[in-house]
């Protein structure tokens, strides 16, 4: 049998790929239509400023569009294992052609680096709203600058990821990830890492120094003070999920940057079960539902009293800040 023939004939009888493809694709099922009851839960909720709802809502449709993706490839590759290949001869049979794959794969490989831009963009937003806490409840164009900005600098990254993509005869299986890449396929890796961490931070600081504006402008103008408690309270709904997309990326980012150096020294069948493995969006989709909605609802049972307490001052003050401005 051709050596070819010979190891597409293991990728496909090897159970622990099928077993993580199947468990994939049903984790991948459920988390689009729980995604689609945040997306009503966020755009409904006019707690949130609108350019926090849009980037959110983004992120959970990016997130979505990865999921009906992977969907489709897995049941694809599931009918290829399970299906077409024990009627066939020769693994060859079943083998796929590269440049197939290459748009197989793209938007499920645009969702990965789309989500892993999120935070980044959520922290930028809520740093503006800081910055311009008495005029930023008017804007309505920062959502939509900053989700213009992530989607094609996650183009850029994509397209640095598929850098040296060979279009050979066939392939065993449709993943972008070989090994021995070139140093500007790590490069997506970094960044995202980068940027991971710098959100990470962004958000502890971000929370600390909203908390000391809060501290100093009890008398201070009342859209200045909704707007700290607005961005208070975004960022301890978003803190939890911030953190599960921090370790998911970054347990993505670590081991794949490792494979894609040492890949040669693994049996391909077990490469390529461990690389859909660690790519945790379908898993991340349903803790991230969880976690929001969980402490979202902990903060709706004592969000407003708080909120109308912190509000809640001298009615004088009003009187001198309005004729202040006399």
């Amino acid at each position: 049998m051709d050596v070819t023939c010979e190891t597409m004939s293991q990728i496909a009888t090897y159970k622990p790929l099928s077993i993580v493809l199947l468990l994939l694709l049903i984790i991948s099922f459920f988390g689009i239509p729980m995604l689609i009851f945040l997306i009503k839960k966020i755009i409904s909720n006019s707690l949130y400023h609108i350019n926090t709802r849009i980037i959110l809502i983004t992120h959970c449709i990016f997130v979505i569009a990865h999921l009906i993706n992977r969907i489709l490839l897995h049941a694809s590759d599931l009918y290829r294992f399970l299906i077409i290949y024990p009627n066939k001869n020769s693994g060859c049979d079943i083998l796929l052609n590269s440049t197939n794959c290459l748009f197989y794969r793209l938007i499920f490989n645009y969702g990965i680096w789309f989500s892993g831009t999120t935070a980044p963009c959520i922290i930028i937003e809520r740093f503006i709203a800081t910055r311009y806490p008495t005029s930023y409840h008017k804007d309505r164009k920062i959502g939509v600058i900053l989700t213009i900005v992530q989607f094609f600098g996650t183009v850029g990254i994509l397209s640095m990821t598929y850098f040296g993509y060979v279009f050979d005869a066939g392939r065993y299986y449709c993943m972008t990830a070989r090994p021995h890449r070139d140093m500007i396929n790590s490069v997506p890796l970094i960044t995202v890492n980068v940027l991971q961490i710098s959100s990470f931070l962004g958000l502890f600081l971000l929370k600390k120094y909203n908390l000391s504006l809060k501290s100093s402008s009890s008398g201070g103008e009342l859209t200045k003070r909704y707007q700290i408690e607005e961005t208070l309270r975004s960022l301890r709904t978003l803190k939890l999920p911030i953190k599960t997309m921090f370790i998911s990326q970054m347990i993505f980012t670590t081991i794949t940057f490792y494979y894609q150096r040492y890949a040669s020294e693994i049996n391909q069948e077990f490469f390529f079960a461990f690389s859909e493995a660690i790519v945790l969006l379908p898993e991340y989709s349903i803790i991230f539902v969880f976690t929001f909605v969980k402490i979202e609802n902990r903060i709706n049972i004592d969000g407003i009293t708080s909120l109308k307490q912190g509000m809640d001052i001298d009615p004088d003050t009003y009187f001198k800040q309005y004729k202040n401005h006399w």
